[in-house]
Order: C-alpha cells, then structure tokens, then sequence
C-alpha cells in the first residue's frame, strides 16, 4: 500500500445514467478491490 488518495469521478452506467463513483485509490498501486 501507498498513500491513500480519495477521490470522486463522475460516470455513466450502461443504460447512460449519470453515477457518482468514489474510489479509494493508493499512490504506489490500487489494493485489490
């Protein structure tokens, strides 16, 4: 694990809703979901 970074990406599903997607995310690589 690295330093934690958060952060908040707008998406869109497959059906074209918008989505609001937050993600925890690590500087030296994502831990496993």
């Amino acid at each position: 694990d690295g330093i934690p970074l958060n952060f908040t990406a707008t998406a869109f599903d497959t059906s074209g809703n918008q989505t609001i997607v937050t993600k925890t995310t690590f500087l030296f690589g994502d831990t496993p979901p």
